[in-house]
């Protein structure tokens, strides 16, 4: 008798958990941080490989189903190290589909380190072991490595060729890995401009009933017959099943270990009834905050019970227990704390008293800021975000003057504005210069033109001669993303290149 889809999904569900048990004995952080996830099976019409919010792993029945022992572990660890590297934060502003798989390739090498079997690995560059997934994503460019024609040896050249892949668990057509991204940006209602209909998770689209009664996700082209396919496919969670078995005895021994592990709020674990991936915000930061708590309770446990941590995890826990913030908070950060004191509140005014009206005014001091640019030529792609953020600020505190000063080894132009002639968020600023580099010069027209400055921002790489001795004022060198502090002296930010991780980036 053919089993419904809820039989089908009662029995991935129980073997996500076999498989939970197996990988807490194998991969004991990972299994930790698993333990506090919801494992959800879903239709394959809604997910079609797997995926995860940060707070759940999904899974397609159908697909899940079809994976053997090893092929499912290595599922299960994939995407929870997904949730560890907080990846559904980090798209920004880049390209989806490049960062997709800049991010899996962060976490092959993560996998390589823990000793685990990979049924699918993409082309990658060997060189790239230890970097980010947004230094990742700048190695690739704009083409990701392919495979060597055919005859050429695996490891000819620099890129690496991976071995026999699974039968299961394949590559998008367009280059990607096997599985589905969802980030933070995906509010509801509205996808990327650049996902592809291909293998993403859809989400906040309408839902309407699917034939067997479970929900579909309307804005999925084609849904019903991927939805039938994967409903008539007899037998998917009695074979998961029964592959489960082979470790599924292994696995309640390991259960033992629960003693072990941090005392968290797990989501309860059954079968999807609704399907809707969009239940819950995408990535929000309650569920960043959570899962931050819970790798770093995950790593003291480790750290209790093995005595220490493997180096590749002590190094992702470090940045999770001292978090930075980006560098646009701290711009804001800088302000504020120089000026934002000097805003002072008066009586109510006067011209609505006799209206009965007690409106409170207030009088802003003028704020006098002064913003040299670095025009060496290595600071000029960093510059638009930067612009944009400054504009926005600066016009939030009312009244301000802005000086605008050119400078390479020399003075080459300066521009001026005000809170009557706003300094743009797109700012179009013409480069002057490009020879040698010192700070010297803007500092000394500061002194020579009296401006007396609340705040002084150098725009930089760093690299060039500046004043021993700190300035009277507050001083903020702003860093591109390859830039060193230039003096002992003054606060500092660092840019990242096409926008700023999670993991911050201040100096």
């Amino acid at each position: 008798m053919e089993k419904t889809f809820e039989q089908k999904a009662a029995a991935v569900l129980k073997s996500m958990e076999q498989d939970r048990q197996k990988l807490l004995t194998r991969q004991p952080f990972i299994g930790l941080i698993l333990m506090n996830l919801e494992l959800v099976p879903m239709p394959g019409n809604i997910v079609h490989t797997a995926c995860t919010d940060g707070r759940r792993i999904m899974m397609g029945v159908s697909f899940y189903a079809k994976l053997d022992l090893e092929e499912r572990l290595f599922v299960m660890a994939h995407e929870a190290w997904h949730c560890v590297l907080l990846h559904g934060t980090r798209l920004q502003t880049r390209n989806q589909h490049q960062f997709n798989i800049a991010a899996d390739l962060e976490i092959h090498f993560i996998l390589q380190k823990e000793k685990m079997k990979e049924p699918f690995v993409l082309p990658h560059d060997m060189r790239w072991d230890g970097l980010s997934a947004e230094e990742i994503y700048e190695k690739l460019g704009h083409k990701p490595p392919r495979k060597p024609k055919s005859g050429a040896s695996p490891n000819d050249g620099k890129f690496k060729v991976p071995g026999k892949q699974s039968e299961h668990i394949q590559g998008k057509d367009n280059g990607e890995g096997f599985d589905e991204h969802v980030y933070s940006d995906w509010e509801s209602g509205s996808m990327p401009k650049d996902a592809t209909e291909e293998g993403k998770c859809k989400q906040g689209n309408k839902a309407s009933e699917g034939e067997e009664g479970h929900t579909q996700s309307s804005g999925n082209k084609g849904a019903g017959t991927k939805s039938s396919d994967d409903s008539k496919e007899n037998g998917g969670g009695a074979n998961t099943q029964d592959k489960a078995d082979a470790g599924g005895n292994d696995a309640k021994d390991a259960g033992s270990q629960g003693a072990s592990t941090p005392d968290f709020q797990t989501g309860a674990n059954k079968p999807s009834e609704g399907g809707d991936i969009s239940e819950t915000p995408a990535w929000d930061q309650q569920a960043v905050e959570r899962m931050r708590r819970i790798v770093i309770q995950s790593a003291q446990v480790m750290e209790r019970t093995q005595g220490h941590l493997p180096a590749h995890i002590q190094g992702i826990v470090k940045k999770l227990r001292k978090p930075e913030l980006p560098w646009r908070d701290l711009l804001r950060q800088f302000v504020t704390s120089c000026y934002g004191g000097s805003r002072r509140w008066l009586p109510p005014e006067r011209r609505y008293v006799s209206r009965q009206l007690y409106l409170p005014s207030y009088r802003d001091n003028r704020m006098n800021a002064v913003m040299a640019i670095d025009t060496s030529g290595s600071t000029t792609g960093d510059l638009p975000q930067f612009f944009a953020e400054l504009s926005s600020l600066l016009n939030s505190f009312g009244k301000y003057d802005l000086t605008v000063i050119q400078c390479d080894c020399a003075i080459q132009h300066v521009e001026t504005f005000s809170d009557t002639k706003r300094f743009p968020r797109n700012y179009k600023w013409q480069s002057f210069g490009h020879g040698g580099t010192s700070f010297m010069p803007p500092f000394e027209y500061v002194s020579e033109h009296r401006l007396r400055p609340d705040i002084f921002i150098y725009i930089t790489d760093g690299f060039g001669d500046a004043p021993e001795k700190p300035k009277s004022f507050p001083v903020l060198w702003v860093l591109t993303h390859d830039g060193n502090k230039p003096a002992s002296w003054g606060r500092c930010i660092k840019l990242k290149q096409n926008a700023e991780n999670n993991y911050g980036n201040q100096l």
